[in-house]
């Protein structure tokens, strides 16, 4: 995973959306990373984000008098101070909130399809251990996206990995 960038931004857009996932479904996932589920909202949230923050803070520091040792600290100052940013870039964050929204719904309907379709995994592949408990990650973004974000997904289980695929098989 990548540094994130503005760190404190990017906290904060995401804030809640993955605790509320944690919360549901940590019970039926005991071993789900989900931290590894908060970083890759993060580094979309980032990837999203990044080429506002930084014109932003370029024209920060212009405006500002320079009383900073070094860029270090500027940054640092900087991401102390994104509340503001909210009011200049309107548009950004009502495109963040969707990116959250979908992303959060899309994992929760991946969850419940692995619980509903627990059974029909099980006699399937005939191994116990993809079962929901065993689920250990889930690797997003390994495809195009389509409908509200959704791409291949990779479920991680104990010793098997699974394709997640947002569409219906029918056609291939």
């Amino acid at each position: 995973m990548e540094k994130i960038l503005f760190n404190n931004f990017v906290r904060w857009q995401c804030s809640n959306s993955i605790e509320e996932i944690t919360k549901k479904y940590a019970n039926q996932y005991p071993k789900l990373n989900f931290d590894r589920i908060k970083q890759t909202l993060e580094q979309k949230i980032q990837d999203l984000s990044l080429s506002a923050l930084i014109q932003d803070i370029h024209n920060w520091k212009k405006n500002k008098n320079n009383n900073s040792v070094n860029n270090e600290e500027e940054y640092r100052e900087y991401n102390e101070l994104f509340l503001t940013f909210k009011k200049k870039y309107p548009l950004l964050f009502r495109k963040i909130n969707k990116l959250k929204n979908n992303f959060c719904d899309y994992t929760c309907t991946i969850l419940d399809h692995i619980v509903k379709d627990q059974n029909n995994l099980l006699g399937e592949f005939e191994q116990p251990n993809i079962q929901a408990k065993e689920l250990l990650n889930l690797k997003y973004d390994k495809g195009d996206t389509h409908n509200g974000g959704k791409s291949v997904v990779i479920l991680e289980f104990s010793d098997k990995k699974l394709v997640y695929k947002p569409h219906s098989l029918s056609n291939e």
